[in-house]
């Protein structure tokens, strides 16, 4: 049965992280592709149900909210795997080459890796913001059968209507006529071949071939995304439950434990 709720605001290096658990950085892939990656595994455990985490445009795998998430999962002896993308962090390439059709072939490597080389008993995917858009692609490619459940945080499909419209999130630019790039606040660019391809992303039609459980966690608040694209994944899955988190931001910044925490809980119970 579906749900609706309504949340109150509120190389390999081995290092410890708690008496509990253990992280270790890695990389998939060579240097000409290379995916920089953690996995943090709970403590004494063999055999662990797997969340790979996937994080969104012009940030990291190490941003506050991700890692707050991996630390809560392995409090529920959940497992994590969690890697830069092309173009960001230490991971491969340049930005500016960064598409989402070539993040969703990152996500492939990241599954498989996963799926062939550790002692998960399940996967299961969470992403935020544009890592949200290529988990729930990615599900959709994968099927149920092969993804236990997924949860999708401050989701963005709504950069495919930007490209539509000329629109990136402020920056204007001429949609019929793509600019060579966009240069961000922050002097990243985005390359004419993102804009080219976000405008026939087949973002929802491939997300709906996933039924599986799925969790939908947006806020209301939030200024980059409105928060009715989440309730749209909601409906797109008769097995989905959606937290509209009151207050929140894209980032949710202030209350990455509070989400970290739903996360966890909706991962556990549907290990278990």
């Amino acid at each position: 049965m579906k749900k609706f709720l309504s949340v109150l605001s509120a190389c390999l290096i081995f290092t410890a992280l708690s008496a509990t658990a253990a992280s270790r950085d890695f990389i998939i892939g060579d240097e000409t592709n290379k995916l920089v990656c953690t996995l943090q595994t709970p403590k004494d455990i063999n055999d662990y149900p797997l969340v790979i985490i996937y994080h969104g445009l012009n940030i990291d795998k190490d941003m506050l909210l991700l890692t707050k998430i991996a630390d809560k999962l392995e409090e529920e002896n959940i497992a994590s795997l969690r890697c830069d993308f092309n173009g960001h962090g230490k991971s491969y390439g340049a930005f500016e080459n960064m598409t989402i059709p070539n993040e969703l072939e990152d996500a492939k490597r990241v599954y498989e890796y996963a799926q062939n080389n550790l002692k998960q008993t399940s996967i299961s995917l969470v992403g935020h913001s544009q890592g949200a858009v290529i988990a729930g692609m990615l599900a959709g490619e994968l099927g149920e059968n092969n993804i236990n459940s997924i949860v999708l945080l401050s989701a963005a499909p709504n950069i495919k209507d930007n490209a539509i419209k000329g629109d990136f999130f402020g920056i204007q630019f001429d949609a019929k006529n793509l600019p060579q790039y966009l240069e961000l606040p922050d002097g990243h660019k985005i390359g004419m071949e993102y804009l080219k391809t976000a405008q026939v992303l087949p973002i929802y039609e491939t997300s709906e071939k996933y039924q599986g459980e799925a969790l939908i966690v947006h806020g209301t608040h939030d200024e980059l995304v409105p928060y009715t694209y989440g309730i749209k994944y909601y409906e797109l899955y008769d097995k989905s439950e959606i937290n509209l988190v009151k207050k929140a931001s894209h980032n949710f910044v202030g209350q990455e434990g509070d989400i970290a925490q739903i996360t966890a809980d909706y991962f556990k119970k549907k290990a278990e």
